[in-house]
């Protein structure tokens, strides 16, 4: 085989590789994106999403699942529990700051509403969800948990009124202030009171 026949081979090959790189990404990515669009669109349509970092296997953990469940199967379309293993999303792990399982994170909307380490009973999580659920249905989506100092458009003071403006100057005409008023002075109380001096006689 001559280098010519050899290097044609190899140019072949390099081209058989690309396009066979070029079908697999083709074939993967798209299954990926529409994996993510379903789950996003999913949780939209519950009011509270429970985040369960979970560790298979770990006796704390397997028995929170459990519990989570069954408030799942309660609260229905409300709550949506998502289970994720920290061993095969470390990453997720890693944005929620978690060190070890169990983990929940309890969301509205993007709202952090509450977050637990370790094993909690199933009176509590029902009690923190509707704690949360109640917040959402009496203020809206737009629900925040309330802030020290912060007051509503109906507690604000009222505004100051405007100062009034100073009257223009009248051209052709002195802008002096008017000048006082003339004021009577009175002698102190005990003091005589000067007499007029007699008319000399004619």
């Amino acid at each position: 085989m001559t280098n010519e026949q050899r290097a044609n081979w190899i140019r072949r090959g390099i081209i058989l590789f690309v396009a066979l790189v070029v079908v697999l990404g083709v074939w993967f990515f798209p299954e990926k994106k529409v994996e993510k669009k379903a789950a996003t669109a999913d949780a939209a349509k519950h009011l509270v999403e429970v985040l369960h970092f979970h560790q298979p296997g770990l006796a704390e953990s397997e028995t929170l699942a459990d519990t989570l469940n069954k408030v799942g199967k309660k609260y229905g379309e409300q709550v949506l529990i998502t289970r994720i293993d920290i061993a095969k999303d470390p990453a997720r792990a890693k944005a929620e700051k978690v060190t070890q399982a169990p983990k929940v994170v309890m969301m509205a909307g993007e709202i952090r509403a509450c977050k637990f380490q370790g094993l909690w009973t199933q009176a509590q999580i029902e009690r923190k969800l509707d704690e949360i659920l109640h917040g959402l249905k009496r203020m809206g989506k737009d629900w925040r948990p309330d802030v020290k100092g912060m007051q509503t458009a109906a507690e604000a003071p009222a505004p100051a009124p405007p100062l009034k403006a100073a009257s223009p100057l009248q051209p052709g005409k002195p802008n002096f202030p008017p000048p006082p008023a003339p004021t009577k002075t009175f002698p102190p109380a005990g003091a005589a009171t000067p007499q007029k001096p007699a008319q000399p006689a004619k």
